[in-house]
């Protein structure tokens, strides 16, 4: 039998009961994401890609887009870059780090699957939703998930050994002697990439003694995952996340969010995690909306400013800055 990740039921929300991993609806999730979106105003373009930047000296003034229209500029006061990759940041010539599949400090990509028809989930590797299963599936184990021809190997051989992926944990588990596949991730899951180098590099040191930051806009605090050979647990209740890793190097006009901002390998194992993600990103939406408002440099940002409309917004920004009036 292999370890268990998650207690047979993930539904309780009983304050201090907490599995380490959690499956969400997200079919509900992709409803009210794009409803919150549409509510607000925001032109929309679904199935449009990133091709390039619009450069101005040193600072990012748009971005060249390709849909079914054609090509297409797009202009802005300041563009947030939430690629994942780091896309729009490298192109612009930001510096950046990464590591390749082979080096051992790496998180491996995955392919997730959802599965039906099971008995028992306690002694399974995976995440329970209502009747389904959601498992980790198989890793490419070469390739750079930032490579087009690299990723498209890494997905279609995920893709075409996931059947067997299943069969494989049948043998371990009888729980899943009844499991049917009824669902694998839309796009394999690339852990990381690139990495930008910011104003600021958020280090294993910060993590571990839950540094805190005059700039802070989040907080975090999984366990380093894999770094370390096992998984470190802090032994405090957070750190936080400075806006300063957000910034990157040499290039104006450009916020960076998600998985590629700046930060070494070590604490990105900690922060990576969907839920701090997720506050990071409401960071970096924020400042780039302020910035454009403001008509100012995101590097030039009242932090204090950002701070306090964060707060305002009900996030949490750090152990001592849960209220405004500590910030004003």
């Amino acid at each position: 039998m292999v370890t268990p990740y998650t207690t047979a039921s993930v539904h309780n929300d009983v304050k201090g009961d907490l599995s380490y991993a959690f499956a969400i609806d997200t079919e509900r999730f992709k409803y009210i994401t794009l409803k919150m979106v549409k509510e607000s105003g925001a032109h929309i373009l679904f199935h449009t890609y990133f091709s390039d930047v619009i450069m101005e000296d040193d600072k990012v003034i748009g971005i060249i887009i390709e849909n079914k229209s054609g090509r297409q500029a797009v202009f802005g006061k300041v563009i947030l870059d939430a690629s994942g990759d780091g896309d729009v940041a490298y192109k612009a010539g930001v510096p950046f780090w990464h590591t390749k599949h082979d080096e051992n400090k790496r998180l491996n990509d995955t392919l997730m699957y959802k599965v039906l028809k099971f008995s028992d989930t306690k002694d399974v590797f995976g995440c329970e939703y209502k009747n389904t299963e959601v498992l980790w599936g198989p890793t490419p184990g070469s390739g750079n998930g930032a490579d087009g021809d690299e990723l498209t190997e890494e997905e279609i051989k995920v893709r075409l050994s996931v059947y067997d992926d299943l069969e494989k944990k049948k043998e371990t588990n009888s729980e899943l002697k009844d499991a049917m596949i009824i669902d694998t991730g839309v796009l394999l899951g690339v852990r990381q990439t690139r990495f930008i180098e910011g104003l600021y590099k958020i280090t294993a040191e910060d993590v571990i003694r839950g540094k805190s930051f005059e700039d802070s806009i989040a907080m975090a605090a999984n366990p380093i995952i894999n770094y370390y050979g096992y998984r470190r647990y802090l032994e405090h209740e957070g750190y936080e996340i400075p806006f300063r890793c957000l910034l990157p190097q040499k290039v104006y006009g450009l916020i960076v969010a998600g998985r590629c901002m700046s930060s070494d390998q070590p604490a990105y194992e900690s922060w990576r995690a969907m839920a701090h993600v997720m506050a990071i990103g409401e960071g970096a939406g924020t400042a780039a909306a302020l910035s454009a408002i403001n008509n100012v440099e995101p590097k030039d940002l009242d932090i204090k400013l950002l701070q306090r409309k964060l707060i305002d917004q009900g996030a949490e920004i750090g152990q001592d800055k849960n209220n405004a009036d500590v910030i004003r």
